[in-house]
Protein backbone atom coordinates (compact mmCIF):
# COMPACT_ATOMS: atom_id res chain seq x y z
CA UNK A 1 0.00 0.00 0.00
CA UNK A 2 1.36 3.41 -0.98
CA UNK A 3 2.28 5.76 1.85
CA UNK A 4 -0.39 8.32 2.67
CA UNK A 5 0.80 11.73 1.47
CA UNK A 6 0.93 14.68 3.84
CA UNK A 7 -1.44 17.58 3.25
CA UNK A 8 -0.04 20.50 1.31
CA UNK A 9 0.68 23.81 3.11
CA UNK A 10 -2.15 25.47 1.14
CA UNK A 11 -4.63 22.84 2.28
CA UNK A 12 -3.46 23.11 5.88
CA UNK A 13 -3.87 26.86 5.74
CA UNK A 14 -7.42 26.48 4.41
CA UNK A 15 -8.39 24.27 7.35
CA UNK A 16 -6.22 26.06 9.93
CA UNK A 17 -9.22 27.02 12.06
CA UNK A 18 -10.37 23.41 12.54
CA UNK A 19 -6.93 21.74 12.32
CA UNK A 20 -4.70 24.41 13.91
CA UNK A 21 -1.49 22.49 14.64
CA UNK A 22 -1.08 21.43 11.04
CA UNK A 23 -0.10 24.94 10.03
CA UNK A 24 3.11 24.88 12.07
CA UNK A 25 3.80 21.15 11.69
CA UNK A 26 2.95 19.59 8.32
CA UNK A 27 3.72 16.12 9.75
CA UNK A 28 1.51 16.59 12.82
CA UNK A 29 -0.42 13.49 11.72
CA UNK A 30 2.51 11.31 12.86
CA UNK A 31 2.29 12.82 16.35
CA UNK A 32 -1.46 12.17 16.52
CA UNK A 33 -1.03 8.55 15.42
CA UNK A 34 1.67 8.00 18.07
CA UNK A 35 -0.56 9.50 20.78
CA UNK A 36 -3.49 7.22 19.90
CA UNK A 37 -1.24 4.16 19.68
CA UNK A 38 0.11 4.95 23.15
CA UNK A 39 -3.44 5.23 24.47
CA UNK A 40 -4.50 1.97 22.83
CA UNK A 41 -1.59 0.13 24.47
CA UNK A 42 -2.91 1.17 27.89
CA UNK A 43 -6.56 0.26 27.32
CA UNK A 44 -8.18 -3.04 28.26
CA UNK A 45 -11.58 -2.07 26.84
CA UNK A 46 -12.87 0.44 24.32
CA UNK A 47 -12.74 4.15 25.12
CA UNK A 48 -14.94 7.00 23.92
CA UNK A 49 -14.08 10.68 23.65
CA UNK A 50 -16.53 13.46 22.80
CA UNK A 51 -15.69 16.91 21.53
CA UNK A 52 -17.89 19.90 22.27
CA UNK A 53 -21.43 19.67 20.90
CA UNK A 54 -21.81 23.44 20.33
CA UNK A 55 -19.36 26.32 20.15
CA UNK A 56 -18.99 28.37 23.33
CA UNK A 57 -21.65 31.06 23.41
CA UNK A 58 -23.90 29.49 20.76
CA UNK A 59 -26.71 29.12 23.30
CA UNK A 60 -26.79 32.95 23.31
CA UNK A 61 -27.57 34.24 19.84
CA UNK A 62 -26.19 37.68 20.57
CA UNK A 63 -22.78 36.49 21.80
CA UNK A 64 -19.76 36.53 19.49
CA UNK A 65 -16.86 34.43 20.75
CA UNK A 66 -13.42 35.39 19.41
CA UNK A 67 -11.58 32.40 20.95
CA UNK A 68 -10.12 30.19 18.20
CA UNK A 69 -9.20 27.12 20.28
CA UNK A 70 -12.18 25.76 22.20
CA UNK A 71 -12.10 21.98 21.70
CA UNK A 72 -12.18 19.42 24.51
CA UNK A 73 -8.43 19.00 25.28
CA UNK A 74 -8.47 15.18 25.11
CA UNK A 75 -10.06 15.26 21.65
CA UNK A 76 -7.70 17.96 20.41
CA UNK A 77 -4.75 15.96 21.77
CA UNK A 78 -5.76 12.73 20.01
CA UNK A 79 -7.23 14.07 16.74
CA UNK A 80 -5.96 17.62 16.29
CA UNK A 81 -9.51 18.70 15.38
CA UNK A 82 -10.84 21.99 16.73
CA UNK A 83 -14.48 21.55 15.72
CA UNK A 84 -17.76 20.69 17.39
CA UNK A 85 -19.58 17.39 16.88
CA UNK A 86 -16.44 15.21 16.85
CA UNK A 87 -16.40 11.81 18.59
CA UNK A 88 -13.51 9.38 18.78
CA UNK A 89 -13.61 5.65 19.49
CA UNK A 90 -10.47 3.72 20.44
CA UNK A 91 -10.90 -0.06 20.60
CA UNK A 92 -7.75 -2.07 21.38
CA UNK A 93 -9.47 -5.41 20.71
CA UNK A 94 -11.36 -4.49 17.54
CA UNK A 95 -10.48 -5.19 13.92
CA UNK A 96 -10.87 -1.44 13.47
CA UNK A 97 -9.07 0.18 16.39
CA UNK A 98 -9.90 3.81 15.63
CA UNK A 99 -13.16 5.40 14.47
CA UNK A 100 -13.88 9.08 14.04
CA UNK A 101 -17.50 10.28 13.93
CA UNK A 102 -18.18 13.63 12.28
CA UNK A 103 -21.32 15.73 11.71
CA UNK A 104 -22.78 16.28 8.23
CA UNK A 105 -21.41 19.05 6.04
CA UNK A 106 -23.20 22.36 6.64
CA UNK A 107 -22.58 24.93 3.86
CA UNK A 108 -24.72 27.58 5.60
CA UNK A 109 -22.64 27.35 8.75
CA UNK A 110 -19.42 27.45 6.74
CA UNK A 111 -20.60 30.66 5.07
CA UNK A 112 -20.53 32.40 8.45
CA UNK A 113 -17.83 30.53 10.35
CA UNK A 114 -15.36 29.33 7.73
CA UNK A 115 -14.38 25.92 6.36
CA UNK A 116 -15.41 22.95 8.50
CA UNK A 117 -15.04 19.18 8.27
CA UNK A 118 -18.21 17.19 7.68
CA UNK A 119 -19.57 14.05 6.13
CA UNK A 120 -20.64 14.75 2.56
CA UNK A 121 -21.27 11.96 0.09
CA UNK A 122 -20.91 12.92 -3.57
CA UNK A 123 -21.03 10.34 -6.35
CA UNK A 124 -20.47 7.55 -3.84
CA UNK A 125 -17.35 9.12 -2.33
CA UNK A 126 -16.72 11.59 0.45
CA UNK A 127 -13.87 14.03 -0.23
CA UNK A 128 -13.95 15.29 3.37
CA UNK A 129 -13.39 11.72 4.61
CA UNK A 130 -10.26 11.36 2.50
CA UNK A 131 -8.97 14.69 3.78
CA UNK A 132 -9.60 13.76 7.42
CA UNK A 133 -7.69 10.51 6.95
CA UNK A 134 -4.83 12.42 5.38
CA UNK A 135 -4.70 14.89 8.29
CA UNK A 136 -5.34 12.59 11.28
CA UNK A 137 -4.24 9.15 10.07
CA UNK A 138 -7.65 7.69 11.01
CA UNK A 139 -9.06 5.55 8.19
CA UNK A 140 -12.53 4.83 9.59
CA UNK A 141 -14.49 8.09 9.26
CA UNK A 142 -18.23 7.72 9.88
CA UNK A 143 -21.27 10.04 10.07
CA UNK A 144 -22.19 10.91 13.65
CA UNK A 145 -25.64 9.40 13.05
CA UNK A 146 -23.95 5.95 13.06
CA UNK A 147 -22.56 6.36 16.56
CA UNK A 148 -25.52 4.80 18.49
CA UNK A 149 -25.47 1.71 16.25
CA UNK A 150 -21.70 1.25 16.60
CA UNK A 151 -21.91 1.73 20.37
CA UNK A 152 -24.71 -0.83 20.65
CA UNK A 153 -22.66 -3.44 18.80
CA UNK A 154 -19.65 -2.79 21.00
CA UNK A 155 -21.70 -3.16 24.18
CA UNK A 156 -23.17 -6.47 22.99
CA UNK A 157 -19.72 -7.85 22.11
CA UNK A 158 -17.91 -6.46 25.13
CA UNK A 159 -16.25 -9.19 27.20
CA UNK A 160 -15.06 -6.75 29.84
CA UNK A 161 -18.51 -5.43 30.64
CA UNK A 162 -17.32 -1.83 30.77
CA UNK A 163 -15.85 0.94 28.67
CA UNK A 164 -13.97 4.14 29.36
CA UNK A 165 -15.33 7.65 29.00
CA UNK A 166 -13.50 10.86 29.75
CA UNK A 167 -14.88 13.30 32.31
CA UNK A 168 -13.51 15.80 34.79
CA UNK A 169 -13.02 15.02 38.47
CA UNK A 170 -11.71 17.39 41.12
CA UNK A 171 -10.06 16.51 44.47
CA UNK A 172 -12.00 18.19 47.29
CA UNK A 173 -11.18 16.63 50.64
CA UNK A 174 -11.90 12.94 51.11
CA UNK A 175 -14.06 12.30 48.05
CA UNK A 176 -13.42 13.62 44.51
CA UNK A 177 -16.20 15.66 42.94
CA UNK A 178 -17.25 14.96 39.37
CA UNK A 179 -18.16 17.83 37.12
CA UNK A 180 -21.70 17.08 35.91
CA UNK A 181 -22.38 20.32 34.08
CA UNK A 182 -20.10 20.00 31.04
CA UNK A 183 -20.49 18.10 27.78
CA UNK A 184 -18.35 15.17 28.97
CA UNK A 185 -20.82 14.11 31.66
CA UNK A 186 -23.76 14.51 29.26
CA UNK A 187 -21.92 12.26 26.83
CA UNK A 188 -21.29 9.74 29.63
CA UNK A 189 -25.04 9.54 30.27
CA UNK A 190 -25.64 9.08 26.53
CA UNK A 191 -23.23 6.12 26.53
CA UNK A 192 -24.93 4.54 29.55
CA UNK A 193 -28.38 4.57 27.90
CA UNK A 194 -27.86 1.86 25.21
CA UNK A 195 -25.91 -0.17 27.76
CA UNK A 196 -28.94 -0.22 30.07
CA UNK A 197 -31.21 -1.20 27.18
CA UNK A 198 -28.96 -4.14 26.32
CA UNK A 199 -28.70 -5.34 29.89
CA UNK A 200 -25.12 -4.19 30.34
CA UNK A 201 -23.84 -1.18 32.23
CA UNK A 202 -20.35 0.02 31.37
CA UNK A 203 -18.31 1.16 34.32
CA UNK A 204 -17.44 4.62 33.12
CA UNK A 205 -13.96 5.58 34.29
Amino acid sequence: MAALPYASPDLLQKYSQVFPNGVTDTKHRDTLIARRESMLERLDSFALFSGLEVEPGMENLFLMNPIRIYQEPSVLYLTGLNQVGIRLLLNPHGKVKEMLFVPPKDPKKEFWEGTQFGYEKKNGTDPSKELLTQLTGISAILPDAHFPEVLGKLVRKSKKGFCYCFYHEYPTGKKPVRSKEDHNWKFTKLVRQPAHQLGKLPVVI
